[in-house]
């Protein structure tokens, strides 16, 4: 019998979430390690401003400050007033302001002043995102991944290879099952069956949410990944 790879199983795991109707990457670095796969459940919406912009990734960590700074100023914040805040150069965030002009913010001119509004709050491009971890044989070292991607995912999986899948000890399977993880196995033969469902979990944090959702749009475009469906954008 031809010896099982974890690259053998990816494949079948993006396809099981892309008939759900997810757009999926694989490998997205998501500031605290490298998840297999990661599946969006795109907003359909957003895709088409993204797409309509030109939009490839958001800086959206410094995209959120200057929105909760414009936040208290109905009348805008001067573009000049943004950069004292952030202590760079007005042309760093007249760039920043720049790609996201017209679509969060809007800038416009009033003698030599440049005037910064807020149109509305930041948007993510996908409403879901499920991470999932891959493992043929070492369930320990999927698991305690599967659990911190709870910080940016919705919901996380463990995808193991259905062989092995029998050697995680009953009392790990309630443990998993309390904490949300799902638990997938993986056959080339027989595809993917859920063994535990995951459950919303997640994500703890808001902005490690978004740093993802960015990452994992970035890694879309540039790859030519498969879109959901429902929304088949055209680069």
């Amino acid at each position: 019998m031809r010896r099982v790879y974890e690259r053998d199983l990816v494949e079948i795991v993006a396809d099981y979430f892309r008939r759900k109707g997810y757009a999926v990457v694989t490998e997205v670095f998501e500031g605290i390690g490298r998840a297999d796969l990661v599946a969006l459940k795109l907003n359909p919406h957003e895709v088409r401003q993204r797409i309509d912009h030109g939009i490839i990734k958001l800086p959206v960590k410094k995209v959120l400050k200057i929105l909760n700074i414009l936040e208290k100023h109905n009348e805008g914040v001067e573009l000049k007033k943004i950069a004292a805040d952030f202590t760079v150069s007005d042309g760093y965030i007249r760039r920043i302001v720049s790609e996201i002009n017209p679509l969060f913010v809007k800038k416009e001119r009033k003698g030599n002043k440049v005037i910064v509004k807020k149109l509305r709050s930041y948007r993510p491009v996908a409403d879901e995102v499920i991470s999932i971890e891959l493992k043929l044989a070492n369930w320990r070292s999927g698991l305690i991944q599967a659990h911190m991607y709870l910080l940016s995912s919705h919901k996380t999986y463990l995808a193991i290879y259905s062989r092995n899948i029998r050697y995680i000890p009953p009392e790990v399977i309630e443990w998993t099952s309390k904490k949300g993880i799902g638990i997938l196995s993986v056959s080339k033969t027989h595809g993917v069956r859920e063994v535990i469902p995951a459950k919303n979990a997640g994500p703890k944090s808001k902005t490690s949410y978004y740093l993802l959702t960015e990452e994992a749009w970035s890694a879309l475009v540039r790859r030519g990944n498969q879109f959901s469906q429902n929304i088949q954008p055209s680069f």
